[in-house]
């Protein structure tokens, strides 16, 4: 009996680094920017916790607007309607910590 990098395993353990990666930023950086935007005033746990769910949901969204639409469903599709939630949650944590940095508190003007 053999682990995960045993000679006939269907997974080797490049692969299995491989869709960790592919995982972190498919799902969870997309996921984690949405609940930024959705909650920016909330602890960066919370965040983390609800970034999955965000995720399926950009997921199920996205699906069903290819279906609405009757575009085929697949990456480049996905990533049109998550790059843009990732750059705004990128630019809304770049305001709160720069915010933040300057020793102020943040509101929702600076954060939005």
């Amino acid at each position: 009996m053999g682990g995960l990098a045993a000679s006939g395993s269907l997974i080797t353990p490049i692969d299995l680094v491989r869709f960790t990666l592919a995982y972190l930023a498919i799902a969870l950086v997309p996921g984690y920017a949405m609940a930024a935007l959705a909650r920016p005033r909330s602890d960066w746990i919370e965040r983390v916790a609800l970034a999955i769910p965000c995720a399926y949901a950009l997921v199920a969204v996205t699906g069903l607007a290819t279906a609405l639409l009757q575009l085929p469903f697949g990456l480049p599709t996905y990533a049109a309607l998550a790059l843009p939630i990732t750059v705004a949650g990128g630019y809304t944590a770049w305001r709160r910590n720069r915010a933040t940095a300057r020793g102020g508190q943040t509101t929702a003007t600076e954060v939005a």
